[in-house]
């Protein structure tokens, strides 16, 4: 299912950040990060993500990238959730049902809609993002 108004993930052995996600009002939900280098015992206000779409996914580097998969598409901090910019690439309409970064490079997306028969990989850090066709 989906979450139910937060998500979780860990950038390091200690490390952890968390998306608040508001009620979706339409297509926009209001999207607070917060980040814990201490296992979750202390949490900072790192950030607010974009408005566009709803959040259903989010994952994080050891150098402090965070990429959120949204219903729009993905959106990226490179400064540990303080500042946003929209991923780059041919993306699917529908956005994205999960993201992974597999390291602070390389990472890996599922399009919401299944029948896009593709999944898609970044290698710069979340930055640019293409398709990989499944037969």
């Amino acid at each position: 299912g989906q979450p139910s108004g937060a998500l979780l993930a860990a950038t390091t052995s200690s490390g952890l950040v968390l998306v608040c996600a508001s009620p979706a009002a339409g297509a926009t939900q209001a999207k607070t990060v917060y980040t814990s280098s201490d296992n979750g015992q202390q949490w900072q206000k790192a950030g607010t993500a974009p408005a566009a779409g709803m959040a259903t996914s989010v994952a994080g580097t050891t150098t402090g990238t965070i990429v959120l998969a949204t219903t729009a598409g993905l959106e990226v901090s490179a400064d540990g959730g303080g500042t946003w910019t929209a991923a780059q690439g041919a993306l699917p309409p529908g956005g994205f049902s999960y993201v992974g970064m597999t390291s602070p490079q390389q990472g890996v997306a599922v399009p919401a809609d299944t029948g896009q028969h593709a999944v898609w990989f970044t290698f710069d850090g979340g930055r640019t993002w293409r398709a990989s066709p499944i037969s």
